[in-house]
C-alpha cells in the first residue's frame, strides 16, 4: 500500500499538483460502491455512488476525471478531481473532493480547495 501512494505521489509529481487524468487515478482506497446506509447496498439508486479508476457514478449522474490532484498531507487526505458530468442530457464541469474519515466517505462539489466538507457520510458497500 505504501509503495503504492509513492508511486502515485512521484508519478503524480508534487503532492499538491495537478496532473491529467490520462496519468492519475482515483486512489483505490476511494474506489468501490458507497451508500449512504448499508439497506441501500444491494442495488443502484439515489442512495448509492460507485467510484472507478476515473469516474464516479450517482444514480442519473455521471462524472468522468479530467484533472486530479492528490493531498495526501491534509488531514483526513483527500483526491481532488476536475469531472465532466453527464445527467440525462445535461452537461457540466465542476470540482470533487473525496476524503474517507472514520471509515466514511465524504464528497464535496466546491472549487475551492479549503470548502466545508460535506457532512454527509458514505458507507462502503462489502457487495
Amino acid at each position: 500500500m505504501i509503495a503504492a501512494v509513492l508511486a502515485m505521489l512521484l508519478q503524480a509529481g508534487a503532492a499538491d499538483s495537478y496532473t491529467p487524468a490520462d496519468r492519475t487515478d482515483i486512489p483505490a482506497a476511494f474506489r468501490g460502491h458507497w451508500a449512504l446506509d448499508a439497506k441501500y447496498c444491494s442495488e443502484p439508486g439515489p442512495a448509492s455512488v460507485h467510484i472507478g479508476a476515473r469516474q464516479i457514478n450517482f444514480y442519473e449522474r455521471h462524472g468522468f476525471l479530467d484533472l486530479a490532484q492528490l493531498n495526501w498531507a491534509s488531514d483526513p487526505p483527500g483526491f481532488y478531481g476536475t469531472f465532466r458530468w453527464t445527467e440525462l442530457l445535461h452537461f457540466s464541469s465542476g470540482v470533487v473532493r473525496l476524503e474517507i474519515d472514520a471509515g466514511k466517505l465524504f464528497i464535496t462539489e466546491a472549487a475551492d480547495p479549503d470548502a466545508p466538507t460535506n457532512k454527509v457520510g458514505w458507507l462502503k458497500c462489502t457487495q
